[in-house]
């Protein structure tokens, strides 16, 4: 997997930690899945030989161009630093160099300043406003800077080994958001490093020895003293957490409880990194990933102006190409593809010749079979009976005073041939059955003259029931507080004689044409007899024992009173 990274095309970056008595590389690779390791060495160190064993480490893992280099980054031992977080005074402005700041820091006179490389980095944890100061003797760092500058090589990060170690450790075992002020510990087998974290940013550090027996005496001895101190520094922020790395043995051997009790923080113990020569190795490298390059760099007044072709992300622009041409050679590969497809369809419609599967007989039957369908809808739709305009407008028609029993409906479908053979014997009915209450005087009520007018008078009714015959009449008597009243049934049917056709071309006379006078002596002209029955009403059979209205009662409610049947001695309804 390795071999895989090490030769595909991800970003790789250098680390070098420069130990008094070995140098260690360490080579990693951007991965999706965070930076992995893909090589690592280790070589004692001679101070006469050191251009040699950093060309011989690092020159095979450069890379060929000259511009798109692999970053090296350099990590000094803790020792040839100076390092000291100060608060920032009313004299030091802001234009203030890092020199004179450093002197500031020394307090003395007997060191030359201006023979440091020194950094400084302000920062404000709390309402009071510090400078974190880093300086190294320039002969020192002369020596390893010349040996990279042989191979035109500028280091792209140079900065103390507990930067380094702290990098890794925020990355593989980070704490919680919240957690602004934390103390993490790196333990070695003689050694223990305090590092004092603000806002992700190394605010102290201090190292100690482990005696064996001794190491949560010493372990709680760091940390206090590294809090005391922080107080001069501007923080004013409790402690947060306590992170343990390395040495996981020691986990079972100390008084861990002890150790919570006089921090009054609970402690986190991780396996690593541990204070080791590798790790600070690993961590330097991932800083070569590192863009922003905010934490503290001594090689930050030593690395030449950067030019455009070293700014330009070739490595990038060179996968979105790749991907564009992948794309083109796709979406080119489709188009030509579809086209030899629509070719190939284009020459075999023009080579097949245009034949006509269909003859003329064909099409006449076709004909014939679409006019016999369209002439079956239409007799269909002519013959039909709509059932709903004729409700509508029979509830129109219903006097105010009436009320409607039943209602019945009869239309059933006949085709043309059906329709031949019962000519003149039509089942279509519509027929209409209510009740209306009769007046004290006992005459036939108007309501079922209004009635017959209105239904014969009505479009929709007169389109499919033209004949509208009274077919019975008959007196309810009273009963309890029930006034009497009379019921009776409407017939509404179609006209089918050829004859009938004919006249209802002409026009219709109105409703109150001159008719002839009844058995009854009424007056033809008399408005209660223009709607008079077409039909002499049947009398209904004597099924209740209630007298009958009798068959030759007349409509006329100014002469005639409702008559009963059955030697009734011609008396009123009660």
């Amino acid at each position: 997997m390795k071999w895989l990274l090490a030769r595909i095309g991800l970003p790789k970056a250098i680390g070098l930690y420069v130990d008094e008595d070995a140098i260690t590389l360490s080579q990693v690779v951007a991965t999706p899945l965070g930076p992995v390791e893909i090589a690592h060495e280790t070589e004692p160190l001679d101070r006469d030989s050191l251009p040699e064993v950093i060309r011989r480490l690092v020159e095979p893992l450069l890379g060929k161009g000259k511009f798109r280099r692999t970053p090296v980054s350099v990590s000094i031992p803790a020792k040839r630093v100076y390092f000291s977080t100060r608060p920032v005074h009313a004299a030091m402005d802001e234009e203030s160099s890092p020199h004179i700041l450093l002197r500031e820091a020394l307090n003395t006179q007997n060191i030359s300043v201006n023979d440091m490389f020194v950094d400084v980095i302000r920062d404000e944890p709390d309402a009071r406003e510090v400078a974190s100061i880093v300086a190294c003797d320039k002969s020192y760092l002369a020596d390893i800077l010349d040996a990279l500058k042989t191979m035109e090589v500028y280091p792209h990060l140079v900065e103390p080994a507990p930067c380094a170690l702290l990098r890794l450790a925020q990355r593989q075992h980070g704490t919680r958001r919240s957690a602004k002020v934390v103390l993490r510990l790196f333990l070695s087998n003689t050694q223990v490093l305090t590092v004092l974290v603000v806002n992700r940013r190394p605010l102290l550090w201090r190292f100690m020895q482990l005696t064996q027996g001794e190491e949560a005496v010493a372990t709680v001895t760091a940390c206090r003293s590294l809090l005391a101190t922080s107080k001069d520094c501007g923080v004013e922020s409790p402690l947060d957490a306590v992170v343990i790395h390395g040495r996981e043995e020691l986990k079972r051997l100390l008084d861990i409880d002890w150790i919570e009790n006089q921090l009054d923080r609970s402690v986190t113990w991780h396996d690593g990194p541990a204070l080791d020569s590798s790790q600070i190795a690993l961590g330097i490298s991932e800083g070569g990933f590192d863009k922003r390059r905010d934490g503290l760099d001594l090689g930050r007044s030593l690395r030449p102006r950067s030019t455009l072709l070293r700014l330009f992300p070739w490595r990038e622009a060179a996968m979105e190409l790749a991907l564009v041409a992948m794309m083109g050679i796709f979406l080119g590969y489709s188009y030509w593809t579809l086209r030899e497809t629509q070719q190939s369809l284009q020459r075999s419609i023009a080579l097949s010749p245009a034949e006509i599967t269909t003859s003329k007989s064909q099409f006449q039957k076709e004909k014939k079979e679409l006019k016999g369908e369209v002439l079956a809808i239409r007799e269909f739709l002519d013959t039909r009976v709509l059932w709903t305009s004729c409700l509508r407008d029979l509830s129109l028609c219903v006097p105010k005073d009436m009320t409607l029993n039943a209602v019945r409906g009869r239309a059933p479908y006949q085709n043309a041939k059906q329709r031949k053979q019962s000519r003149g014997k039509t089942k279509d009915s519509f027929v209409i059955s209510g009740s209306v209450t009769v007046p004290p005087s006992g005459l036939v009520p108007h309501e079922i003259d209004r009635l017959l007018v209105a239904l014969r008078s009505d479009p929709t009714l007169q389109k499919n029931f033209p004949l509208v015959t009274l077919e019975e009449l008959q007196q309810v008597g009273a009963r309890g507080t029930l006034l009497p009243s009379a019921t009776f049934s409407i017939e509404c049917l179609p006209d089918t004689s050829k004859k009938s056709k004919k006249k209802s071309k002409e026009k219709t006379p109105k409703p109150t044409a001159l008719r002839k006078k009844n058995d009854t002596g009424a007056s033809p002209n008399s408005p209660q007899n223009q709607a008079s029955v077409g039909r002499q009403p049947k009398p209904m059979a004597k099924d209740d024992g209630r007298p009958k209205v009798a068959a030759s009662a007349s409509l006329d409610k100014t002469n005639v009173k409702l008559r009963k049947n059955a030697g009734t001695g011609g008396k009123k309804p009660q």
